[in-house]
C-alpha cells in the first residue's frame, strides 16, 4: 500500500468536500446559526422521504388497481 495515492481529484470532488464548510460560514455571517441549519436540512430531508414514501404506495396502489381491472 503506497503512503500517497496516485488519485487525482476532480473538480467535483474538490467541490463536494468543500461545499458544506462553505454552505455553514455563508449561512452564519447571514445569520443562520448551525442549530438552526442543522433543523431546516433535517425538515428537507424528512420532506423528501416522505413525499417519496406517498409516491411509492400510490404506485403500487395503482399498479394493483390494474392488475385487478385487467382479470375482470
Amino acid at each position: 500500500m503506497a503512503l500517497f495515492s496516485e488519485h487525482s481529484d476532480t473538480a467535483a470532488d474538490i467541490v463536494a468536500k468543500v461545499m458544506p464548510p462553505v454552505a455553514v460560514s455563508g449561512l452564519t455571517l447571514f445569520g443562520v446559526s448551525i442549530p438552526e441549519l442543522v433543523q431546516l436540512v433535517t425538515l428537507i430531508y424528512v420532506s423528501v422521504m416522505i413525499i417519496d414514501k406517498i409516491y411509492i404506495i400510490a404506485l403500487r396502489h395503482l399498479d394493483t388497481r390494474k392488475k385487478e381491472s385487467s382479470k375482470e
